[in-house]
């Protein structure tokens, strides 16, 4: 759920031992970089990144995958490849 939880909760989760979710559809790229920068500066557990679309286009239409798309943001984010 976007704007449900926030970088400290997400923090918390993987601190106790459980999979933080960071909601990332609403955030812009730096946002994301942000987000993503402080929880990796306290922990490096995995961390679940929650992209969604609420409405999707005819399968014809689609020009990526969802895996794509989120190695693309990852990309833009600054991430390198392989990093989920």
């Amino acid at each position: 759920m976007t704007g449900a939880t926030a970088v400290d909760m997400v923090i918390a989760v993987c601190k106790a031992g459980g999979l933080g979710s960071l909601p990332a559809a609403q955030l812009s790229v730096d946002q994301l970089r942000e987000a993503l920068g402080a929880i990796r500066a306290v922990t490096n557990a995995m961390v679940n990144v929650n992209f969604f679309s609420h409405m999707s286009p005819p399968r014809a239409a689609r020009t990526e995958t969802g895996q794509t798309c989120k190695g693309r943001r990852m990309s833009e984010a600054g991430f390198p490849a392989g990093v989920s």
